[in-house]
């Protein structure tokens, strides 16, 4: 894997680029059998932030968005258990 790019079966292939805090909750939630597929979305700078995590329930999932250093990615996580996958995602980041 190139860094900042994140490829494997429940990966969209449209877009593969993720800011560096966004890799270990990502790779933690495609292990799970619940997640089914993700979704990378828009990456938007940011001045410096602390790294962190917010997610939404969604109908089909969650809406999940990850703080960086300097940056924001906005991500959609298809799923049958999102507190699961909220969960797994939350403390695969600390």
């Amino acid at each position: 894997m190139m860094k900042g790019h994140i490829t494997g079966d429940k990966f969209s292939r449209q877009h593969t680029t993720v800011i560096d805090a966004a890799i270990k909750p990502l790779e933690a939630a495609a292990r799970l059998d619940c997640v089914s597929k993700i979704s990378l979305n828009i990456i938007l700078g940011c001045k410096t932030a602390t790294v962190g995590i917010k997610c939404t329930p969604i109908p089909a999932g969650l809406r999940v968005v990850i703080t960086g250093n300097h940056s924001v990615q906005q991500i959609f996580v298809y799923t049958s258990d999102p507190e699961q996958t909220q969960q797994v995602m939350e403390e695969s980041l600390s």
